[in-house]
């Protein structure tokens, strides 16, 4: 792409000086059909530049949602309890666009924009190297104030997450528990927490844009100044020194060529820092330690008579806070054994132990002598 952006430029002042300098009409034919030639093979270098980074995004998406959800098989009971369905769904779906996302603008900056960008600057040096170093001034100031920018994109993307993870939530238990809803006649407050959730998500919204959008007026500011400034020099060496108009034309339109690519490298921070957002909550899942052990190599349980025993078993939901101290006690086979108590006394949360959706802090269960976190 910078190969093709550097022979268009350079053809712009061949054609410039052909025209209005030697007069020559052949010339100008050729290197029309030489232009023309070019911007067919540019054509044909983007479709195949989409269409591959098309099929790379869909299999990253498609990648990441297996590895995602296979993950999730590997954790426990306890892993989900504290979190709403909802929030994984947005992982899943967020995340893992997120990350094609990120790759495309990185492929695309660094090779399309980045290429294009060192080209068309070849082209400015080779044709006129002062006015190239002048034309480069805007660049600190510009990068000065994007970083800046970038501190508060961070944050206000994961605010529009976590606001999106709240619409989804609700929408989702009002689905489901219509039925409950309309009994109970809840639609109003319902509402009312729907809209609270997307006003929030609006909000932050409307920060984002208000401050990722700025990148776009400093860019057109600062350019305005280095175009003005080349107009006023290259005109000069036209006019006072002699420099053909080729030359000058041919170095305005490669600057002019290059403002686009240099808008869009401004703006990658700030695009880059919001899709790596999306790319952060879908691997705090794929990283997270699996909570459940892999018993592959483990022996399978055997029963026989079905005996069920607890041994001195202590348990907690949250470090510090136990629910079960020391308890022991025998189901003994053939018989019934009842748990009677008020709710909450634990009566699930045994079942729940035996069924081993948690693991305990100490002691042991055992169905007919085998500890059950040794099967």
């Amino acid at each position: 792409m910078s190969d093709i952006l550097f022979i268009k430029t350079s053809s712009l002042g061949d054609v410039i000086n052909q025209a209005y300098v030697h007069k020559n009409l052949p010339g100008i034919v050729i290197l029309a059909l030489v232009t023309a030639v070019i911007f067919m093979i540019k054509a044909m270098a983007t479709y195949g530049q989409a269409l591959t980074l098309a099929r790379i995004g869909n299999r990253i998406v498609a990648d990441n949602q297996r590895r995602m959800f296979a993950k999730l098989l590997q954790h426990n009971i306890g892993f989900f309890a504290d979190r709403h369905s909802s929030e994984f769904m947005a992982r899943l779906t967020t995340g893992a666009a997120a990350a094609s996302q990120v790759l495309n603008l990185l492929i695309t900056s660094i090779g399309r924009d980045l290429l294009s960008l060192i080209g068309l600057a070849a082209v400015m040096a080779v044709q006129d190297p002062v006015m190239s170093l002048l034309s480069i001034v805007v660049v600190p100031p510009a990068m000065l104030i994007l970083r800046k920018m970038i501190r508060r994109i961070k944050t206000i993307a994961f605010h529009q997450f976590t606001g999106s993870t709240h619409i989804l939530e609700t929408l989702q238990e009002t689905l489901q528990g219509m039925r409950t809803l309309k009994a109970f006649t809840l639609e109003d407050g319902m509402r009312t927490r729907f809209d609270k959730h997307v006003a929030e998500v609006e909000k932050e919204s409307n920060k984002w844009a208000r401050i990722a959008y700025r990148s776009g007026p400093l860019m057109e500011a600062l350019g305005g100044f280095a175009i003005a400034g080349a107009l006023v020099y290259g005109g000069f060496r036209v006019i006072e020194t002699g420099a053909t108009p080729g030359q000058f034309f041919s170095f305005l339109a490669a600057f002019m060529l290059a403002y686009e690519p240099a808008k869009r490298l401004a703006r990658l921070n700030i695009d880059l820092n919001s899709g790596l957002v999306g790319v952060r909550v879908l691997f705090d899942v794929i990283d997270h330690p699996p909570t459940e052990q892999p018993d592959e190599d483990k022996p399978p349980l055997t029963l026989s008579a079905a005996h069920v025993e607890f041994a001195k078993v202590q348990f907690a939901y949250r470090p510090g806070e136990k629910v079960i101290r020391n308890l022991s006690f025998v189901a003994e086979p053939g018989s019934v054994t009842a748990l009677v108590g008020p709710s909450g006394g634990g009566k699930s949360t045994i079942l729940n132990l035996i069924l081993r959706f948690y693991e305990i802090d100490a002691g042991v269960i055992a169905i007919d002598g085998q500890d059950i976190a040794a099967v």
